[in-house]
């Protein structure tokens, strides 16, 4: 149990670290929820964040999208430009992913997801691609 907690507060620093870059060009606030589990009437805590990005460089938004998710991306290196999203209320992590991929499909970039990692390539290239399969 130290050892998740510990984690926990070292990807929160990171975090953090991470917002404090973007602070001239996004604002995003914490909020936590905690609603209550019906089948054992405890509490659960969701981190929920207020994405707000104005002309915010968007291998930025990518790395700070890691760092919350845990997941590994992989750029192309044609992967460029700079984003404003504007959000009204805080979402959860996963809503907060799914604005995320929304932002790279507006910008014509696509998520690939490929065993562990993401590659985040042009849509284009993403068509030409041969699909991942498994054996």
């Amino acid at each position: 149990m130290y050892h998740s907690t510990l984690k926990q507060l070292q990807r929160c620093l990171l975090a953090a670290l991470t917002l404090l870059c973007l602070l001239p060009y996004a604002s995003v606030h914490p909020a936590p929820n905690v609603p209550t589990h019906a089948s054992t009437g405890q509490a659960a805590t969701e981190h929920r964040i207020l994405l707000n990005f104005r002309g915010a460089d968007i291998t930025q938004l990518i790395t700070l999208m890691s760092d919350l998710t845990g997941k590994t991306f992989v750029v192309d290196n044609k992967v460029r430009g700079t984003v404003t999203l504007v959000s009204p209320n805080p979402v959860s992590l996963d809503e907060a992913y799914q604005v995320f991929l929304a932002v790279l499909k507006s910008q014509g970039f696509t998520a690939v997801p490929q065993g562990p990692i993401v590659k985040i390539i042009p849509a284009p290239k993403a068509k030409e691609s041969p699909l991942p399969y498994r054996d």
